[in-house]
This record gives C-alpha cells, structure tokens and sequence, in this order.
C-alpha cells in the first residue's frame, strides 16, 4: 500500500511535470510566432521601390506638375518614388537630351517626358546594368522615340472633337485655315484630317484649306482681305499656335471680330494667348489623368516586360473668358 505521504509527492511531481511541459509548449509557441514575424518583416522591408523622374521643358512646366499630381495620388496603390526635373527658367537653355542623361545618371527605374513637335530623335541612355531605361511619353507623339508608351492624343478623336467645336462656332459657315507644320509626324496630321473631312464634309458652308508654306503674315494679310467671312485658324501644335498668336499681336489684328484661332497646347505661352483673347479656345490633354495612367503602365511594364503602346487620352477645350457658351 502506498502511503499517503507518497500519494501526495507523486501529484506533486506530476503537477510540477506537467507546468514544465506547458511552459515548455507556451515558450517555443511564442518563438514561431515571433519567427513568423521575423521572416515577414524583411519581405516588406526588402519591397522594390522604383525611382520614377518628370523630365520637360520650362514652357511646359504647368502641365508637368498636373501629371505629377495625378501620379501621386498612385502611392496608395503602387511603391515608388518621383523625381520632378524641369528647368527653372527658359534662360537656362537646358536641352531635353541632357535631361534624360540626368535621369541616366540618378539611375532611374523609368522617365516620364513631354515630347513636342520640335524635338528631334532623343537618345535614350541605359542604366548601370546596362538595359535601356523604359519611357513614358506625352505631349506629341513621336515614332522616332523608344518608348514603352505613349499617352496623349488620338488624332482621330481630336479631328472629330475639332469638327464639332467648327460647326458651334460657325453656324452661318465660314474659311478654315490648318496650320500644318512640315515635320516627321505626318502620320498624325493625315489621320487628323481624314476624321476633320469626314465629320465636316456634311457642312457645304464651311470650307478649309492647309496652310504649309505660306508666311503668317501672308495669312493674316488673306484673312483681312475676306473680311465679311468668318475666319478660323486652327493649329495642331504649341509652336504654331504661339507663333501665329503672336504675329496677330504685332500685327495688331482684330480677331474678335474677323477671325478665331482654335490653339494647341498647355504651356504658359498658350495658357497667355487664351487669357488675353488672342485664342479664342485652347484644347489640351488632362494632366492629371495622364499621371494617373502613365504609373499603371509603368508597374505593368515592370511586372509583365509590356504595356500598352498607345494610349488616348482625355482632352480639355478652354475657352478665352469672356466666352459664355
């Protein structure tokens, strides 16, 4: 028989036995779960933040900014960090190529640029392990340029979106002048007025014609002659459309009565015609819809190795303010 005494030690042990083992189970249950975080914890820690700049001219510093507030808004949703690099001033004569070297040099994961009609073919440079940086372009579209994307304008659309905007502001009919620059994207300006022709050519009132090599002054002198007829120049880039604003200032033409110039374009020169009543209306893209899509392409190109070519974007009409249509 065992004795009380005894009974009472070996409950003792076993109680004692089985608090080791609890603790025990309790200590190396604590571990894993601390493990667990540890082995989390560097996989968030080690999340590829790409390292995305803005490169432009100073004249298209505003629009810039727009796409860089739209592109910010996609933290929530995507890891990156945004360089914003564009001349402080015009008299800095900073070329758009030495600005793409710049983004070289930092070691950019990918370049956002505003391309305009007078660039020429741009070099795009390679990062340290020696792949060509990807390029997101806007602004005009050049096929000459390496890029992954382009977002911007659909000259189909637009030459629609014109044609509509013709017909409001010219319900008695009128003369059309088309400012064609000769340059290298002849492509954009055909599929332009093939859309412009279809969309108009219902409309027996209203006549066009391309102006190529004729002088601006030469236009102006055209359009003081068929005073009587309504006149409407359009222009399809940011150089025209300063150029010729400004050969009506000095020329001190009156075009609120003769003649409207449908502009081009979002830079401050544009932006100074409109406000002065120089442009009668202004169509540009949507900056900060252009950020928003421009960092989907970019993670999507990271992800995938491709992203979507071409993209169109949404287009803005501004019209000068004393305008109440």
């Amino acid at each position: 028989m065992i004795s009380n005494k005894k009974k009472v030690y070996i409950l003792s042990a076993s109680v004692f036995i089985f608090l080791i083992l609890c603790c025990l189970f309790f200590f190396v249950f604590i571990e894993k779960a601390f493990m667990s975080q540890d082995m989390v914890q560097p996989e968030e820690d080690n999340i590829d933040t790409k390292h995305l700049v803005i490169i432009g001219r100073y004249e298209n510093e505003a629009f810039l900014k727009k796409i860089y507030q739209g592109a910010v808004v996609q933290k929530k949703d995507f890891n990156f960090e945004l360089d914003f690099y564009v001349p402080k001033s015009q008299a800095e004569g900073v070329s758009l190529q030495s600005l793409f070297d710049y983004a070289s040099f930092v070691n950019a994961d990918g370049i956002i640029a505003y391309i305009d009609s007078t660039e020429e073919k741009i070099a795009i440079k390679e990062d340290v392990d020696r792949n060509v940086i990807p390029l997101v372009t806007t602004g005009v579209y050049n096929p000459d340029i390496q890029q992954v994307s382009y977002i911007g304008y659909s000259y189909w659309e637009l030459g629609k979106k014109i044609s509509d905007e013709v017909v409001s502001l010219l319900p008695q009919g009128g003369q059309i002048y088309l400012l064609k620059k000769d340059d290298t994207y002849s492509l954009n300006f055909a599929n332009f007025i093939n859309s412009f022709e279809n969309s108009i050519e219902s409309y027996k009132n209203i006549s066009y014609k391309i102006v190529e090599d004729l002088e601006y002054r030469d236009l102006i002198f055209q359009t003081q002659k068929e005073k009587g007829l309504q006149n409407l120049i359009i222009s399809l880039s940011e150089e025209d459309t300063t150029r010729i604003a400004q050969k009506m200032m000095e020329n001190s033409f009156d075009n609120s009565k003769d003649f409207w110039i449908i502009g081009f374009g979002a830079n401050e020169a544009c932006q100074f015609y409109l406000n002065n009543g120089v442009v009668h209306e202004l169509i540009s893209l949507d900056g900060e819809k252009i950020g928003e899509l421009l960092i989907k392409e970019f993670f999507e190109y990271f992800d995938r190795g491709y992203a979507n070519s071409y993209i169109a974007a949404d287009v803005s009409i501004k019209r000068k303010a004393d305008e109440n249509k």
